[in-house]
């Protein structure tokens, strides 16, 4: 009788274990997709920001390639303006 007992006690113990080792996986897996999707969207805000970024950069090349061409013809506001960048360290490479 006792072994009996036994051997329900060890199965229902392996059927807990078991259960339990499903459950906490099962619950790590939701974690990781859930990680995935914020990483996911993270990515895609920052690809749009990128994107803006890169259209004010390419805005802002052209204002002072413009600039540098106004000095070059002698303009003395944008001879000033582009004293004051040089002054900062800021070079413009007119293309």
């Amino acid at each position: 009788m006792v072994n009996r007992i036994g051997e329900r006690g060890a199965a229902i113990c392996a059927i807990l274990t078991a259960l339990t080792l499903t459950l906490v996986l099962g619950s790590n897996l939701r974690d990781i997709w859930a990680a995935q999707d914020g990483l996911g969207k993270s990515i895609a805000q920052q690809e749009a920001a990128l994107k803006a970024n890169q259209t004010v950069e390419t805005q802002l090349e052209k204002l002072a390639a413009g600039t540098q061409k106004l000095a070059d013809q002698g303009n003395p506001n944008a001879q000033r303006i582009v004293g004051l960048l040089k002054q900062n360290g800021i070079t413009i490479n007119a293309k």
